[in-house]
């Protein structure tokens, strides 16, 4: 907690636009309509719950310890902007996880998961208190992948037939983040929101 509130102040004033929570029951009609108005960007790449059932599914997958979804709102307000799922949890001498994410389309390309990305990773590292953060995207997802090298994950190579998704085993690239990247991360993250703001 210490850590983060060293750096509150730098990631609240790069992040103005958005806030994060934690998934809760009363979320489960705005995110049923996100996720139902966003099928064609997450299709094939993801499959986020879209009716009740599946919903309590994940509900129920955030009461353990290895799961967490973190949702990003615009400040102030209930809607979905997108989610991060944090999973796959370890502690010990392995502090390891592994995200995802999906976006709603009323905010898709506008720069606000750019925003969710950096709120999370720091709840990652600093509440969290883990060490490293994977990201694996299948190889002809593009844009998810231009996303995260931006944000400067590491790419640490390509996994064969990783997971099975859309009907077929898919080869997904790999990428990570480890604490010792934050300071970079934040930096350019900074550096980044300058050059756009001319």
């Amino acid at each position: 907690m210490e850590e983060l509130l060293k750096h509150q102040k730098d990631i609240t004033d790069l992040t103005p636009r958005i806030e994060i929570s934690q998934l809760s029951p009363a979320d489960e009609q705005i995110f049923l309509d996100m996720t139902r108005a966003s099928h064609t960007i997450h299709h094939p790449w993801v499959s986020p719950p879209s009716d009740t059932a599946s919903f309590n599914e994940l509900l129920d997958r955030n009461k353990q310890d290895n799961f967490k979804t973190i949702v990003i709102r615009p400040k102030g307000k209930q809607d979905i902007i997108g989610v991060f799922n944090i999973s796959q949890i370890f502690y010990h001498n392995f502090q390891n996880s592994i995200m995802g994410y999906y976006t709603n389309i009323a905010y898709h390309g506008q720069g606000y998961m750019r925003e969710g990305l950096l709120q999370t990773v720091a709840h990652v590292f600093f509440n969290l208190k883990l060490h490293r953060i994977e990201a694996n995207i299948i190889c002809e997802n593009q844009r998810s992948i231009k996303f995260i090298k931006n944000f400067r994950f590491r790419h640490e190579g390509m996994s064969k037939n990783y997971l099975y998704v859309d009907n077929a085993w898919r080869d997904h690239e790999k990428f990570a983040l480890t604490r010792e990247d934050w300071e970079n991360v934040l930096l350019n993250f900074k550096q980044a929101n300058h050059a756009t703001s001319y």
